[in-house]
């Protein structure tokens, strides 16, 4: 993620309601994790003692440093509330809540139903949160459901309107000609893609797919097949301006996806005024709707062929969607709006008793 994307832009929207200190691990915070680490891994190795498994497979060595962190300044009594911006990642076994007069604990998550009943086998180890934001209505109910007694609420994830804004004119493609956009790598329906792909390769030459897709997250499995089609090419080591040009002379986002909470990419297309083409999965329809974006809603090639062709027959019906796109990042989901949502969650639950 850059500075604009994902979850960066919080810690300075939140900071303009509340004094806000982002956690940077020290030295010492590195040196401890790393040796308990080794020590674990030798005694192991011995057959002295079991080596222990995290509860999620998103955390590692880093997230460890980052949650030993937020324990010695949990017990530096200038806090009032942690907040753990990515649960999956940075959350195992935060020990302020054993500590006398602990801060407020409040945890985002990020994750569909469906990774948590593949990952995780006991979700109890999240019970110590005094609450739990989700960033969709389907992950709220579920976490909900697995964690009756505690506060689970639903408050959506943010863009950055002021950077990824609309490009000074977008002009419509031209007859059987079209730049469009798919960006990202995690929960997206890459082999979908690829059938769709592969037919407009057939049937609509002129239209190009560029695959903002980063280096690390490229396999021979999910990609090799993509990167053979002549109308695909793969992009990657952007910048911030890089991406946000990218967005603007793109003439639609197509993001087939096996399922979602919130989204960067559909987000961000939003804020930049560029119509979306998306299947309606998960917690996307907490973000957008058939006034905003294009859905559809099958995993059948020919039904996002065709999502796609109508976008791009209809494409003055597509650019008053996104302007209504536009409009709601500016009202609603832009990060300004979220962090008083943030803010109001934070004040409501450390107030308690």
């Amino acid at each position: 993620m850059g500075a604009h994307s994902g979850l960066t832009p919080l810690a300075a929207a939140l900071g303009r309601r509340l004094p806000v200190t982002v956690l940077q691990p020290g030295r010492w915070d590195r040196i401890a994790v790393v040796g308990k680490l080794l020590a674990a891994r030798v005694l192991s190795r011995l057959g002295l003692r079991r080596e222990t498994s995290h509860p999620s497979p998103f955390y590692g060595r880093d997230g460890a440093i980052l949650e030993r962190a937020a324990t010695r300044v949990a017990r530096s009594g200038r806090f009032d509330c942690i907040l753990f911006t990515s649960v999956e990642e940075h959350f195992a076994r935060f020990a302020a809540p054993a500590i006398k007069g602990a801060p407020t604990l409040i945890g985002i998550t990020h994750q569909p139903p469906g990774w948590w009943k593949l990952m995780i086998g006991d979700i109890r180890y999240l019970a110590g949160f005094d609450a739990l934001v989700a960033l969709s209505t389907p992950a709220r109910a579920h976490l909900q459901q697995l964690l009756p007694d505690t506060d689970v609420r639903m408050i959506r994830h943010g863009v950055d309107g002021g950077f990824f804004a609309p490009a000074a004119g977008r002009s419509a493609p031209e007859p059987g000609e079209a730049e469009i956009l798919v960006s990202g790598q995690w929960l997206r329906d890459f082999a979908l893609l690829e059938k769709v792909a592969r037919m407009m390769a057939k049937t609509q030459p002129g239209v190009r797919f560029r695959l903002v897709l980063p280096r690390f997250a490229r396999t021979m499995d999910a990609h090799f097949g993509l990167a053979q089609l002549p109308n695909v090419s793969l992009l990657a080591d952007l910048s911030d301006e890089d991406l946000r040009a990218i967005y603007h002379r793109s003439h639609l986002l197509f993001m087939p996806l096996i399922d979602a909470t919130a989204n960067n990419a559909v987000l961000e297309a939003m804020a930049t005024g560029l119509p979306v083409v998306v299947n309606a999965v998960g917690g996307i329809a907490d973000y957008v709707d058939s006034t905003s974006a294009v859905l559809f809603d099958a995993t059948d090639e020919r039904t996002a062929v065709a999502a796609l062709l109508w976008s791009l027959e209809h494409y003055s019906e597509c650019q008053a969607r996104a302007a209504v796109a536009r409009r709601q990042v500016e009202t609603e989901l832009d990060w300004r709006h979220i962090a008083l949502q943030i803010e109001q969650a934070i004040r409501s639950v450390a107030a308690r008793p």
